[in-house]
């Protein structure tokens, strides 16, 4: 990943963020001190543009906890690009918000080739995510690889992200 999005990988697997929240997550929602983010904008595309939103549900706005490498990282960030207290942590290097389509297409897909990943790993998930087999739930609570009735072993996209 690019110095500038690789915060993205570590809010989605150390997190747990979707990834709208992760990409309008802004400095001012960190609470490094309580190991605590606060989650209550995420990135929303309205005639093209990104910009920042509230979750689509109420159930949306929480607090999570942060591992302490994701607030070394955060802090790294700040630093590295010199953000403000309100600042959005990832950007593009124009300073806009990114949209994530351009994400997927522009930043991701070209790391999974450097890394000689398969191109159909997905970046973040969440709890109540389904496997991309056979749409069985899978969620922190339960094993990673719930049975699957295809010929693989229906591995989701939670237990790719867990697997780093």
């Amino acid at each position: 990943m690019p110095e500038r999005y690789g915060l993205l990988v570590l809010l989605g697997a150390g997190v747990g963020l979707r990834q709208g929240e992760a990409l309008g997550l802004a400095l001012d929602r960190v609470h490094s001190d309580e190991g605590m983010i606060t989650i209550n904008q995420q990135v929303i595309v309205i005639n093209r543009r990104p910009q920042l939103g509230p979750p689509k549900t109420s159930a949306s706005l929480r607090d999570v906890l942060m591992p302490m490498f994701v607030a070394a990282a955060i802090n790294e960030q700040v630093e590295r690009f010199d953000l403000t207290a309100d600042a959005v942590l990832c950007r593009t290097g124009r300073g806009s918000l990114l949209r994530r389509d351009y994400f997927n297409k522009k930043i991701w897909k070209p790391a999974l080739v450097a890394a000689k990943l398969p191109g159909d790993v997905t970046l973040l998930s969440r709890p109540g995510a389904r496997c991309r087999d056979c749409s069985q739930s899978v969620s922190p609570g339960r094993s990673p690889n719930p049975p699957c009735r295809s010929l693989g072993n229906g591995l989701s996209t939670v237990s790719i992200v867990r697997r780093g």
